[in-house]
């Protein structure tokens, strides 16, 4: 597996721009995307640190009707925390999956370290 994604090559390594940490001690890795190499569709999973916070699927490759598939699931303390939805473009449903990752930390209380320090 190799880390890919929104780089003008898509074969390069990419983040999704988030320095992600939370304000308990605990330092999260950055959102990364990998794609899955034997996999039928392109697909990616997106992991802070050793935490799966979502995958990016490409539903539909056709050009003029491009579609990507996006989704989290964290299922971490009482209540579950789920979002998903379609995308026009890989770029466009890894900033969707991007923005619940924010809306997950802020249910759950966390921060970014940036802000900490601050």
């Amino acid at each position: 597996m190799g880390r890919l994604f929104a780089a003008p090559d898509p074969s390069g390594p990419i983040h999704a721009g988030i320095g992600i940490g939370i304000g308990i001690g605990i330092s999260m890795a950055a959102l990364v995307y990998t794609r899955l190499q034997d996999h039928p569709r392109e697909t990616y999973f997106a992991t802070s640190g050793a935490l799966i916070v979502g995958r990016i699927d490409c539903i539909s490759a056709a050009p003029a009707a491009e579609q990507w598939g996006w989704g989290m699931s964290l299922d971490i303390g009482a209540l579950p925390f789920r979002r998903g939805g379609v995308a026009g473009s890989r770029e466009e449903a890894a900033a969707c999956l991007a923005e619940a990752w924010e809306q997950w930390k802020l249910w759950a209380g966390l921060r970014d370290l940036d802000a900490i320090e601050a």
